[in-house]
């Protein structure tokens, strides 16, 4: 099922818009000013041969219509006239997961996830990949910066770690704060090498480089957090008691600092709880007061005038994650004050909300806050009611019928994937959404053969029609389907569904290209011969 995970605006990045302004006569007036970002109307190709031509750096975003992060950026970043007054400098291209052979291109390019922004030089080198968990303010500085770069991100970071960042210049910090690490494909740092790599940062950052010094310690304790939660029975704390000691210190002052906070508002809405585990991980006074300067910081936020809707409504998924672990169970029923402050928030939210991009994020926050409230009825009922004004209703289809998997209504639940299948558009959202549907009807309803053999036979036949279908986001979901596959006919007994989609899928082989070891004509070759 498709849910708004805590940490999900982590993982965010950018989008751009298009249309030219009104002609005007170049001898007696200025340019006007664009209204919008202006698209390249050509391919990726074409595009970096603009750009090359140009001179121009070349800005990709990936995208989809559905993705609610996406339209949280078009709505709040990119219509800004500071960003479109910059793109006149850079070659914009907007690649959609749905477009022809997107798939491919988006492997090639190595993109991690919706939505993805790559920076490259006018030579066609990739210099970093830009992050959204920034504030609105913010956001053109740091685009400044990358479209500045002479290098690439990780012969910049070699640079600041042989001479130190306290002496390194600060545009580099800059970019090394801002840097989406979370979906790094460049730089590529050893796994034992990020928690002291990020450490290093933060402690060496000069102290007046506040924002950028507060971006390491974010990722520090960010990495320390994560390595915690995969650390093994007996092994050693991931910070010593000093460096705990230290670090919630740093913490705690930057959550009482406004203008401080409020940059790194994502950073301090994302995984409170995993954070104050691994900076306190014994209960005590020293725990408490750290999750009481969170609590303070999140309900600043709930009012801060500054900050989206969708930012101020996340302040109380916030709020929830820190009553539990109060609590110390993280499925206790909420103090019904808090309960009824999640309803009140969440009607604020979706009254304060009109466009139906900006919608589709502030409703998947708002029904995630009433699920993790304890409310999921009324959850389904807010998403029922809303889905139909969004961009891509068939997203909230599929969460509606993870929420009635959840509460044993399997027959529900099983509908309702069908008919965000159904309802999806776009060559690979079909088949995102058709895989899902699949395996939830493996699951949920495996007696309903012949339903797995007519839709899979749709599904497939649909699929088979692209030249990417064994490429990336399509190649991942062929794989889940193929488990589930396996998982359903474990006893043999469905030999002849398997047998039909592995036949289907393989009369295909042929149409795609050979060559290589990991070509699209062995992936389908391969698909379920295990």
């Amino acid at each position: 099922m498709i849910r708004r995970h805590p940490t999900l605006s982590a993982t965010l990045i950018l989008a751009l818009a298009a249309c030219a302004g009104p002609p005007v006569d170049e001898e007696t007036a200025s340019p006007a000013p664009a209204a919008e970002v202006a698209w390249f109307e050509g391919g990726p190709d074409e595009a970096f041969a603009l750009a090359r031509a140009e001179g121009k750096p070349l800005f990709l975003y990936w995208g989809a219509e559905w993705c609610p992060p996406c339209h949280y950026l078009k709505e709040k970043i990119f219509s800004r006239p500071e960003f479109v007054a910059r793109s006149r400098d850079f070659v914009a291209v907007y690649l959609d997961g749905d477009d022809a052979g997107a798939q491919v291109l988006g492997e090639q390019l190595d993109v991690q996830g919706y939505p993805t922004v790559m920076v490259y030089s006018a030579a066609g080198e990739e210099l970093l990949r830009m992050p959204s968990d920034v504030p609105v303010a913010r956001y053109a500085a740091i685009l400044e910066r990358a479209l500045t770069l002479d290098r690439p991100i990780r012969e910049i970071l070699g640079a600041v770690l042989a001479a130190g960042p306290a002496t390194a210049p600060a545009a580099d910090l800059d970019v090394l704060a801002y840097y989406s690490w979370g979906q790094d494909s460049q730089i590529e740092l050893p796994e034992e090498e990020l928690l002291p790599t990020f450490r290093r940062l933060w402690e060496e950052t000069p102290a007046e480089l506040a924002g950028v010094r507060a971006r390491f310690l974010a990722l520090y304790v960010g990495e320390a957090a994560r390595r915690s939660r995969g650390a093994g029975e007996g092994e050693p704390p991931v910070l010593t008691a000093g460096e705990r000691s230290r670090l919630t210190a740093a913490v705690t002052a930057l959550l009482a600092d406004v203008e401080l906070a409020r940059e790194n508002v994502t950073d301090v809405l994302s995984g409170a709880a995993a954070a104050i585990a691994v900076l306190q991980p014994a209960a005590g006074p020293e725990r408490s007061a750290l999750a009481e300067a969170w609590r303070e910081a999140a309900l600043r936020f709930e009012a801060d005038e500054e900050l989206s809707t969708d930012d101020r409504l996340t302040a109380t998924l916030t709020a929830i994650e820190l009553a539990r672990l109060a609590a110390g169970d993280a499925e206790a029923p909420l103090p019904e004050a808090l309960v009824a402050h999640v309803r009140q928030r969440v009607a604020w939210a979706i009254a304060a909300t009109a466009d139906g991009g900006e919608l589709q994020t502030v409703l998947n926050t708002a029904a995630y806050a009433l699920e993790q409230a304890g409310l999921p009825e009324e959850a389904e009922r807010l998403l029922a009611d809303k889905q139909d004004e969004t961009y891509a209703p068939y997203y909230f289809m599929s969460f509606r019928a993870g929420l009635e998997s959840d509460a044993g209504r399997s027959a529900e639940a099983v509908a309702l994937y069908r008919q965000a299948w159904q309802a999806a558009a776009g060559r690979y959202t079909r088949f995102r959404w058709g895989s899902t549907y699949l395996r939830r009807l493996m699951e949920l309803a495996p007696d309903d053969v012949a339903a797995v053999r007519a839709d899979s036979v749709a599904i497939f036949d649909e699929l088979l029609t692209h030249d990417d279908a064994f490429a990336l986001g399509n190649y991942l979901r062929l794989g889940q389907l193929e488990t589930a596959y396996g998982a359903w006919n474990e006893d043999g007994s469905h030999d002849g569904v398997v047998d039909l989609v592995r036949d289907l899928v393989h009369a295909a082989c042929d149409r795609y290209p050979a060559a290589g070891e990991d070509s699209q004509r062995a992936r389908c070759a391969a698909f379920l011969e295990g």
